[in-house]
């Protein structure tokens, strides 16, 4: 049984780590790359003001809970 976080869940039943998948259903491989996403985009801001406005919300509309689990297009 693994452990998983996700920084951006608001769900997890009270409040501690889900075990083996989210209580949403999401897997801990899709959290760690969602995680992964808004981090890379969060140095990208900082280094950068080119980002496009479309890309910044599409992805992190993908990383909301519940919207996308599809470790592919993440």
């Amino acid at each position: 049984m693994s452990n998983m976080f996700c920084f951006q869940c608001e769900q997890t039943a009270g409040g501690k780590i889900c075990t083996n998948a989210g209580v949403c259903g999401k897997s801990a491989n899709t959290a760690r790359l969602q995680d992964e996403l808004t981090g890379t985009l969060i140095t990208a801001a900082k280094k950068s003001a080119k980002i496009s406005d479309k890309l910044l919300l599409e992805a992190l509309f993908a990383t909301l809970t519940n919207v996308s689990f599809d470790d592919a297009a993440l």
